[in-house]
């Protein structure tokens, strides 16, 4: 038998300790959240230990969260945190009927909460009343208006002093010529008019949609975010050019803006090299689902669904897979929901649970295992790596 010094290794030694990369904390934290229907309770369980930590870790003491930004139910819950809701305040709005689109029941869910025998099946007395409203979709383009959601959130902020982005102002911030910088809140939504995606309030425009930043109502914005095609109506907003745009979810062209501060993030690490700004991290919490869509019975139905999963995945997928957006992948915590539908009216008590404590429980998990630290070093890395492919890039076409 060989003795064990005579065989070699393909392991190379371990690295001193570079002090370079040495693991510390962010000092600011922007948070991006996914949009996925009712799932989004598992966002807040994610907040709610993002939030833990913050408080009751010695490491965080330095760490605040500063900018926020989501799409369709992200939108929701980034727009109620910002008011100032906690997390478990939060988690029962987006788990309850009026979030899922269903505020005022029409007169089959009226009948299946009279009658004894159907009392045990209220979803399937809603599922109903929106078949009925069928002639909406060629009439309204959708099956509910959105109102009493809208009016619903309205009376959330308004409770919070919140009514439009004016109020969301970052402190210190409110004269930076960004909007990206000057709000503290961003939302994703899509304008199906002009073909293009919108980042709310930052896009508004006078002349195009009769809003300027500031102006913009914020449960209007969270509607637009929402607007999922077929089940809510477009929302309409006028221009003082005349012309009517047509806004829908903003899952249609990103339902995961996870690049949506890079610009920012990118600018504070220089900032915080030169000692003149603290360091920032943008942080996504991702909602999984099943990217595969097998053509089973009955057809139609799953080849609608494929479409609607695809319309809203592909793009921020592909955006993903690139080689310097992989190595930003380490800033994101994805939590498992596909026990619970994504549109599924009214969550029983269990639903809202599981939701919750898979995004609390993966997140907490993550923090424990230095994500954030190591997410820091990482994007850093990888942003100054996309600068100078931009710069190398550039000198060619030159």
């Amino acid at each position: 038998m060989l003795p064990p010094e005579s065989f070699g290794t393909l392991c190379p030694p371990l690295p001193e300790k570079d002090k370079a990369l040495e693991l510390k904390p962010p000092t600011h934290l922007n948070l991006v959240l996914e949009g996925g229907g009712v799932r989004g309770i598992a966002l807040v369980g994610a907040l709610t230990a993002i939030q833990d930590s913050l408080v009751s870790e010695e490491r965080f003491r330095e760490t605040s969260i500063a900018y926020l930004a989501g799409t369709s139910a992200g939108a929701i819950v980034v727009a109620l945190l910002a008011a100032g809701y906690t997390p478990y305040e939060i988690a029962d709005f987006v788990g309850g009927p009026i979030i899922a689109g269903i505020s005022e029941p029409g007169w089959v869910s009226r009948v299946f909460a009279r009658v004894p025998i159907l009392r045990e099946y209220p979803a399937l007395g809603q599922y109903l009343d929106l078949g009925l409203k069928a002639p909406r979709l060629v009439t309204k383009l959708g099956l509910l208006d959105g109102d009493d959601f809208e009016g619903f959130m309205r009376e959330l902020l308004a409770a919070k002093g919140i009514r439009t982005f004016a109020d969301l102002r970052m402190p210190g911030c409110e004269h930076s010529e960004s909007p990206t910088l000057r709000y503290r809140v961003h939302m994703i939504a899509s304008d199906i008019t002009r073909g293009r995606m919108l980042v709310l309030p930052d896009d508004m425009d006078p002349l195009r949609y009769g809003y300027d930043a500031e102006s913009l109502d914020v449960a209007k914005a969270v509607r637009m975010s929402i607007s999922v095609p077929g089940l809510f109506e477009p929302v309409k907003l006028t221009g003082d050019n005349g012309v009517e745009s047509l806004i829908m979810d903003g899952g249609l062209l990103s339902n995961f803006p996870i690049d949506l501060f890079d610009r920012m993030a990118t600018d504070s690490q220089d900032a915080y090299r030169e000692k003149r700004a603290p360091r920032a991290l943008t942080l996504g919490i991702r909602i999984l689902r099943d990217r595969y869509h097998p053509n089973r019975f009955p057809r139609v139905a799953h080849a609608v669904a494929a479409l609607v999963d695809t319309a809203i995945e592909a793009h921020d997928y592909s955006d993903v897979t690139k080689l310097v957006d992989e190595r930003k992948w380490a800033r994101v915590i994805e939590i498992n929901t596909e026990a619970v539908p994504i549109f599924k009216f009214g969550l029983d008590a269990l639903e809202k649970e599981l939701l919750f404590e898979a995004g609390r429980r993966i997140t907490s998990r993550s923090i424990e295992a230095n994500q954030l630290e190591v997410a820091a070093v990482v994007h850093g890395i990888a942003a100054r790596a996309e600068e100078r492919v931009v710069r190398v890039v550039g000198m060619e076409q030159w």
